[in-house]
């Protein structure tokens, strides 16, 4: 899986909490049976980040009407209902500030992954052997 398909899925304790939330039904119609989670205020097509203030229960109709959906009207609908829920949920107070923190940055994603790799890194001991062909093998 790529770091941006990582990025904007919902791991396993987000979609916990977010079902918990959402008391394992579909925020806009009420159904309990085959729901999903849907990106709200940035989808995952445009990187969105999978997270509880970008993530609500939809059922599957709902989550392809909000999508896909051929009547404009009942898709505008759903997001606003779905984002004012969001907002009041998960107290959030600065939308600007919560959008520039769900779009994918590939450019900031390389440089947090070096970070954290050079993090992870172990101070291994240099091991020199020298054969009796006067060879010398180096490991680093």
């Amino acid at each position: 899986m790529s770091v941006r398909s990582q990025w904007c899925e919902f791991d396993k304790e987000t979609r916990k909490y977010i079902k918990k939330r959402d008391n394992n039904r579909c925020i806009f119609c009420g159904n309990n049976g085959a729901l999903q989670i849907a990106h709200i205020f940035l989808s995952r097509a445009k990187g969105g980040k999978g997270c509880k203030e970008n993530g609500v229960m939809l059922c599957i109709k709902c989550h392809q009407a909000l999508d896909n959906g051929k009547n404009a009207s009942l898709r505008d609908q759903i997001k606003q209902f779905c984002r004012s829920y969001l907002i009041e949920k998960e107290n959030i107070i600065d939308l600007s500030s919560l959008m520039k923190t769900l779009k994918y940055d590939k450019k900031n994603s390389l440089i947090e992954r070096i970070i954290i790799s050079e993090e992870k890194k172990e101070i291994k001991p240099e091991i020199t052997f020298e054969l009796n062909t006067g060879l010398s093998i180096y490991f680093p």
